[in-house]
């Protein structure tokens, strides 16, 4: 193994104890040496893979929605080659990324939770989070215009269901036992009715870690 993909590998270890450390324990307790220790590593790694503490946790508030791309680009490119990609498989994609169970696990919900909460305080976690949005009101606002719906009226249910999936991520970060199954379709049902009909195209979708 290259010493690059070396580096590349230590990184991905160490942004995922820092994501499993917050989540678990709040931002607060999120020190070096824990996070170190969580990865089974030095606290002088930490130091050399990232600049900083504040560099290592913005690397890992990016990695709580990262999942969430990639269960969405699996399903979409799921389909067949010379196959265009119908706007409802679009948007079930986009809303049901954010739902599958392996993405929205109660640690990886509590951590982004543990980050978004930091916004209004830190210009970093604004960045992110402002880019997560983007993102995400993207797809589904590209989705709901596939299947007809006009510009405002597009940006406006985007808007609403962000807004209901980051809801449900916060639900799941603090609700005890988490989400009920299927509930998070429910309520997406209810307020992108009646252009998002729950299916399951992400069932078999297992984005990493």
């Amino acid at each position: 193994m290259g010493r690059t993909a070396l580096d590349t590998i230590r990184r991905e270890e160490l942004v995922a104890a820092a994501v499993e450390t917050v989540g678990r324990e709040g931002h607060e307790a999120a020190t070096v040496a824990r996070i170190a220790r969580a990865a089974d590593m030095s606290p002088g790694l930490v130091h050399h893979y990232f600049s900083d503490k504040g560099d290592l946790l913005a690397a890992a508030y990016r990695a709580t929605r990262k999942p969430v791309a990639a269960a969405y680009v699996r399903a979409v490119g799921a389909m067949p080659p010379g196959h265009a990609v119908p706007a409802g498989l679009r948007l079930m994609a986009a809303v049901e990324a954010h739902l599958v169970p392996s993405v929205l696990t109660p640690v990886r919900a509590a951590a982004w939770s543990g980050f978004t909460a930091l916004t209004p305080y830190r210009a970093d976690y604004a960045r992110i989070r402002a880019a997560q949005r983007a993102r995400q009101a993207s797809a589904l606002r590209a989705a709901l215009s596939g299947l007809g719906v006009g510009g405002e009226e597009a940006s406006d249910l985007a808007v609403a269901a962000a807004l209901a999936l980051d809801g449900l991520w916060l639900e799941a970060a603090t609700r005890e036992g988490g989400l009920y199954p299927g509930e998070g379709e429910l309520l997406l049902e209810s307020v992108l009715a009646p252009h998002y009909v729950s299916a399951d195209p992400l069932a078999t979708a297992q984005p990493p870690l």
